[in-house]
């Protein structure tokens, strides 16, 4: 919220135990789903799950990657690379 924006941060999970590690949201509305991962870099179905039921675009943030990639509304990112880019390192 530092750019004036009304911003939260969640958790999310259903019932069945499907769970993505962060939702951004703004204005109430949500606006990033972010998983956070040591080094897989295959998408985790959950964050695909949630980002195609609910249309929200995701990102999977990775410590040790390769190459990063975009599939649909996901991206694949390095984690530095990430943190860097949100302006919070």
């Amino acid at each position: 919220d530092w750019m004036g924006k009304r911003t939260s941060l969640h958790y999310i999970r259903t019932k069945e135990k499907k769970e993505v590690d962060f939702l951004i949201a703004e204005d109430e509305e949500p606006a990033l789903l972010i998983e956070a991962k040591y080094q897989d870099e295959k998408i985790s179905p959950t964050l695909r799950y949630f980002s195609d039921k609910y249309k929200i675009p995701g990102v999977q943030v990775v410590l040790h990657l390769d190459s990063e990639y975009q599939e649909n509304l996901i991206r694949v990112k390095k984690a530095d690379r990430f943190l860097v880019a949100q302006n919070l390192v």
